[in-house]
């Protein structure tokens, strides 16, 4: 590393401040001749300590009157989406300055625009394309304060358009993949038809993210809006059981598995969750439906639908399929206790959605309640004690579901211990040509 005596760094500092300033200015400045500051220049620069000279504009100058501070978070992380945001920023001709900060935030940028209306349109078209940016775009105003880009209606719809990516690509995508690898492997049957799984895969990334507005009914987000979400889930309903026929109808011809093998069960059972989840949700997203249903447990009954019956059970069933093949062993170490299992988890699902369902349309219809001069029927209170009975059946679903798993990691841990031991392999005798005498 080069040593700086205290001209260089005199030197430095007046280029930092004018990196136009000519030799004799600079030896004016550090009291040495031009000839001197050229060589101690070049010496500077060859050991990398200047990388360039630039010129600053002034912006207003220019006409670019807004200059804003902008956190970034990125949905994803890692080396490879981190650079693909730096070459897509280095694109961008707003953005002056990005810097990679620590916190909740991944990056800071400062950005120039003609005025707010081009800012926003910056935002909106050019940054917020990049699809990894998250809804959580804001403008510092201090070290613990910030605002939302957004506002009101457009900032409830920008969190569910990425809420329903969340549901779509964390949800349903890469379950999905474990229903169309495991259960012909399972059932030792080729997949019903890949023509129609390529379709299901192309058809929910095309229309999954649409659906957002339909959490939104009923409030100030524009009514088309919230038709559009309407239309886009009820259309969603076609790819959604379109491919899980494609998961059940590879069973033809072996439905008889079902009685033997409960690991089958556990991924069969969880298709026909997918299935009572994705009618559901449609069904929901009607606007006459909605506004028995939003606010209300049905919603939550509707979700637990789809993560303790779909995501839970097409897991188990993947990992009791997995788990012995990783180990070697040819089965996991009790059939019956996975079925045991199968049946508390099941049992449990649909203690705890039906529940659900049950205080939620009873919810909705004493919310709606009205007297004849139009006061409420009911109060909160009142209708909070009218699920309490409902809560209960919840408490014990959940509660068979949690000692299923607690069955399922003692199971887990048996398999394990039945793969220890002295293992046989096979000694090869070496090649006799080899051999020394």
């Amino acid at each position: 590393m080069l040593e700086l005596d205290k001209i260089d760094i005199q030197l430095l500092a007046a280029l930092q401040h004018d990196g136009h300033a000519t030799n004799p200015e600079l030896g004016e400045r550090v009291h040495l001749s031009a000839s001197q500051v050229s060589r101690r220049i070049q010496r500077l620069e060859e050991a990398g300590l200047i990388d360039r000279c630039v010129t600053l504009l002034r912006p207003a100058k220019v006409g670019l009157t807004v200059t804003a501070f902008t956190r970034v978070s990125l949905e994803r992380h890692g080396e490879a989406h981190n650079d693909a945001f730096d070459r897509a920023v280095t694109l961008m001709p707003e953005v002056l300055e990005c810097y990679s900060v620590t916190g909740p935030y991944d990056y800071q940028l400062r950005i120039v625009a003609a005025d707010l209306a081009a800012f926003a349109q910056f935002m909106m078209h050019r940054l917020m394309s990049l699809l990894h940016i998250v809804n959580n775009i804001v403008m510092p105003a201090g070290l613990w304060k910030s605002y939302s880009v957004y506002s009101g209606a457009v900032d409830a719809m920008a969190q569910w358009w990425y809420g329903h990516n969340g549901v779509a690509f964390l949800l349903t995508v890469g379950y999905l993949a474990m229903m169309y690898y495991f259960v012909p492997k399972q059932a030792q049957r080729p997949i019903y038809s890949y023509r129609l799984s390529i379709v299901h895969f192309w058809a929910l990334i095309s229309i999954y993210m649409w659906a957002g507005p339909h959490h939104l009914h009923y409030t100030a987000l524009p009514d088309w809006a919230q038709s559009v979400g309407m239309v886009f889930s009820v259309i969603l309903l076609a790819p959604s059981w379109g491919g899980a026929m494609n998961g059940i109808l590879t069973l033809s011809g072996v439905w008889h598995k079902l009685r033997t093998d409960p690991i089958l069960k556990f991924l069969i059972v969880a298709i026909s969750f997918y299935m009572i989840a994705t009618f559901e949700g449609p069904m929901l997203s009607i606007k006459t439906v909605n506004s028995l249903s939003h606010y209300t447990d049905w919603t939550v009954g509707h979700v637990h639908a789809g993560t303790l019956g779909w995501v839970a059970m097409i897991s188990i069933g993947s990992l009791y399929s997995l788990y012995p093949r990783l180990l070697g062993l040819p089965g996991m170490y009790s059939t019956k206790l996975i079925d045991a299992h199968f049946w508390l988890h099941t049992i449990g699902v649909v203690f705890y959605i039906v529940s659900m369902w049950i205080a939620g349309i009873t919810q909705g219809l004493m919310w709606r309640a009205t007297n004849p001069d139009g006061t409420l029927t009911y109060s909160f209170v009142e209708s909070l004690v009218a699920t309490y009975p409902y809560y209960l059946g919840r408490l014990l679903g959940g509660l068979m579901i949690l000692a299923g798993m607690c069955l399922m990691g003692w199971h887990m841990w048996k398999t394990w211990k039945q793969s220890q031991g002295l293992v046989e392999h096979p000694l090869l005798a070496p090649d006799a040509a080899e051999a020394i005498a």
